[in-house]
């Protein structure tokens, strides 16, 4: 597994780019306990009130599922009008227009599926692994409502109408080209649908063009041979002159679930096209979606999806209509409204990394203190770095700096430097442990077993002493007494009681940034 995962997280990084999902309908089957479509038109039938058996439409339409829903659906129409069962659909549907007679079937399709939306207990951590992953957005051929429900940020568009005649920004973003329960008229199931769809799959492709060229896009829930997949990619292909083929093969990714597969495996593939073509292709096969869910849960994603959204939409705008918006400009990240609403974002070209340097250069050793305490102060760890501490400690001051090494992976386990700095860096991180941060006054240094014979815990501790002694007698306690939590609670009220300019509390300020950020 470890192998598979190092292969695929490095797949994906070469390609530069987050990967869309194209899901199917295995994984409403595996999370939703949702039946084949066979065995959904079957137990559905069974709702219709329909003059025969689902074995008389079965075998009529000769194994055609379209067909077979289309012959159910015609049966249907008049028992719908007619049947007291259906009143109450009827009457929700009073005041719209039913333009065609395979919208009742759809309607009560549409609730049917609906019901099934319990997520399965047993895959629950694929589930909350799944929620985490760091994509760019989705395309799938489900009905149901999963997909929003696990990714709740995202933009959905319904059907081929929404996706070819919207403005979409390709940024959590779910198209759902088979339409969905939320909006019946819209689900792809008769022969009608899929002669429909069929007609508008090259205008589809072309729509999706973008997304397959410039994106990873990975496949799940479906089998490598499902025809609504290869008609999709035959289009794509005719979109794309023959030498550009071969760019797609390091981005079509295929995952196919099997129970006997032992570990996860990823290999060289291809997919045969109906015009005798061979497209090549990444086939991942997996008994579990954990590993996978998990590299993609891992990737980079600089800002949350809603932010991203907000952002590409208002440049979009700008670049459509040559009038900026008001809404650009981002500040404080943490304190934003939940729902992106109040984001305003200003992008300047050329002057970013002056404006962040000037800034970086004037923080004082207040704003970094306060910073690791609180996490307020949002300083960017890789020019902060690079830029302003070695100015900082060329002033011999007491600052806390394993919070900033530790994000970029600069330190091991214990807080040691991976790769050495200058004389002034490798000296800051050299030899550390608890007693260097110990009072330079003697008398209270010397109090170390004293301390410990006393106090079980820190919270004896601090509630013992006022905060001037806490100062001195907190790093004499043994590592394992000390609650990273409550330590960092104290210093919070100490930095708010203006503690601020206390050398020895700075000094505790660093043991503290020493023990939650220097140890892991």
């Amino acid at each position: 597994m470890g192998d598979f995962k190092k292969d695929f997280a490095s797949h994906i990084n070469v390609i530069g780019t987050n990967p869309y999902l194209f899901i199917g309908s295995g994984l409403s089957r595996r999370y939703l306990n949702m039946p084949t479509w066979l065995n959904l038109l079957k137990d559905f039938s069974e709702k219709l009130l329909l003059q025969k058996g689902f074995g008389y439409y079965d075998s009529k339409s000769e194994g055609n599922l379209p067909e077979l829903a289309s012959l159910m659906a015609s049966e249907f129409h008049e028992t719908w009008w007619t049947a007291p069962a259906f009143s109450d659909s009827r009457k929700e549907y009073e005041d719209k227009r039913i333009g065609s007679q395979e919208i009742p079937f759809k309607i009560e399709l549409s609730k049917f599926v609906s019901n099934h939306k319990d997520f399965q207990e047993n895959y629950s951590e694929e589930i909350e692994l799944l929620k985490e992953v760091v994509i760019d957005g989705i395309i799938t051929t489900n009905w149901d409502t999963f997909l929003e429900a696990t990714f709740p940020d995202y933009k959905t568009y319904i059907g081929q109408e929404q996706l070819l005649f919207s403005e979409n920004i390709s940024i959590g973003e779910i198209y759902k080209i088979h339409g969905c329960v939320t909006s019946p008229e819209s689900l792809i199931v008769s022969s009608n649908d899929y002669a429909n769809f069929k007609k508008r799959n090259a205008y589809l492709a072309a729509k999706l063009l973008t997304i397959f060229v410039e994106h990873p896009v990975i496949f799940l829930g479906y089998s490598i041979s499902d025809p609504n997949i290869l008609e999709l990619l035959f289009s794509l292909k005719d979109c794309l002159a023959a030498h550009n083929i071969e760019k797609l093969k390091d981005r079509l990714i295929f995952v196919e679930w099997s129970a006997e597969q032992s570990e996860p495996i990823m290999i060289d593939g291809t997919l045969s096209l109906s015009d005798g073509k061979i497209l090549p292709i990444k086939h991942i096969k997996i008994n579990s979606f954990i590993p996978l869910f998990d590299v993609l849960a891992n990737l980079k994603q600089r800002l949350p999806i809603k932010i991203l959204r907000r952002f590409k939409d208002a440049v979009y705008e700008f670049v459509k209509t040559n009038e900026p918006t008001n809404k650009i400009y981002i500040g404080d990240l943490t304190n934003i409204d939940e729902n992106g609403n109040d984001i305003e974002f200003v992008v300047g070209v050329g002057v970013a990394n002056s404006i962040a340097k000037q800034g970086l250069l004037g923080i004082c050793i207040d704003d970094v203190v306060e910073d690791v305490l609180f996490d307020n102060k949002h300083i960017p760890a890789k020019e902060f770095i690079t830029d302003a501490i070695p100015k900082l400690l060329k002033k011999r001051i007491r600052i806390p700096l394993y919070k900033y090494y530790r994000a970029e992976h600069l330190l091991t386990n214990d807080g040691k430097l991976i790769r050495k700095g200058s004389a002034v860096i490798n000296n800051y991180f050299k030899d550390k442990s608890q007693k260097s941060f110990y009072p330079t006054a003697k008398a209270y240094a010397k109090k170390e077993n004293q301390i410990r014979n006393k106090y079980e815990t820190l919270a004896e501790l601090i509630v013992d002493n006022d905060e001037i002694h806490c100062f001195y007698y907190i790093p004499l306690l043994e590592q394992e007494k000390i609650n990273i939590n409550e330590l960092q609670q104290f210093l919070m009220q100490c930095f708010r009681n203006g503690y601020i300019k206390n050398s020895y509390f700075k000094q505790l300020v660093c043991y503290y940034d020493y023990l939650k950020f220097g140890l892991e």
